[in-house]
């Protein structure tokens, strides 16, 4: 991000310079602002990059093969790996966006037509997923009942809904493929910050992405703290409630909600679109 800023601040200063003397008096306020805003936008590039050289996966966590990802997630939800299978052949010769770690094949929230809503599909996969493998059950300082009703007002922030839109309609069967980082890139921040930081072609990932994630790689949450940092996830790509909570994926999977004042020192996989901006 920063190869990005300064460049343009150069820019900025030089046509400074420029200004005749009345008009520099005008836009003073103005440039202090930009300063104040600037240098606040460099602090937090700057936490991001100290806390991405600490933040590391667990030891056994490795990115699968694609076609390994598509047949898991094709068998847990009953669907067929045919168009992803088909599809991966073509994405794996591109390159990955800047920040990506790997290529990742997640449910698709329009793909799979037996789904009245993506709440009844949130609702269905996690009792799929449940049966498949242990490790997404509720945090038991939270009531199967009040969990539930979170799940069932759970949507997609407007930036995910968006970005996904994006990809679904050029992969159209139920299993898509994205390019993703498991929230090694945004490991010990804020809530607000996490948000506030994400490049122009990145959005925040939802539950439905991160149960796609974690069932083809469950070793993701082995660990609870990676150098002293909170390893549990929280999923970005989802409105928070009416209430102001989130959700959260702790250790072994467990689902608990948290308040945005506790959604700190934790990690927020997110995912990216191919060769344009989310707002393009």
């Amino acid at each position: 991000m920063r190869k990005l800023i300064n460049p343009l601040i150069k820019i900025l200063a030089k046509e400074i310079t420029q200004l005749p003397e009345d008009a520099y008096g005008q836009l003073g306020d103005k440039i202090e602002k930009f300063q104040r805003e600037l240098r606040k936008l460099l602090d937090k590039i700057s936490k991001i990059e100290n806390r991405k050289k600490d933040g590391k996966y667990p030891e056994d966590y490795t990115i699968k093969p694609l076609d390994e990802q598509i047949d898991i997630l094709a068998e847990v939800a009953q669907v067929s790996p045919k168009q992803a299978l088909q599809y991966a052949k073509e994405i794996s010769k591109k390159e990955l966006p800047e920040d990506a770690e790997g290529w990742f094949a997640i449910l698709s929230s329009r793909g799979n037509k037996k789904y009245t809503s993506y709440q009844d599909q949130i609702k269905h996969t996690h009792e799929r997923l449940s049966r498949f493998r242990p490790i997404f059950d509720f945090d038991k300082e939270t009531s199967d009942s009040e969990l539930r009703k979170y799940l069932a007002a759970l949507e997609l922030n407007q930036r995910t809904k968006k970005a996904l839109g994006i990809i679904e309609k050029k992969q159209k069967g139920p299993i898509i493929i994205i390019p993703a980082q498991f929230g090694g890139k945004l490991v010990g921040l804020k809530c607000n910050t996490a948000h506030s930081v994400l490049g122009n072609n990145e959005f925040g990932l939802d539950l439905l992405s991160i149960f796609s994630m974690l069932i083809t790689h469950p070793r993701r949450l082995d660990n609870e703290y990676i150098n002293g940092i909170n390893n549990d996830i929280i999923c970005l790509g989802n409105k928070p409630h009416s209430t102001g909570e989130l959700l959260e994926l702790g250790m072994q999977g467990l689902l608990c909600i948290l308040s945005d004042s506790e959604a700190s020192n934790y990690s927020y996989p997110t995912g990216f679109l191919l060769d344009r901006s989310i707002y393009d």
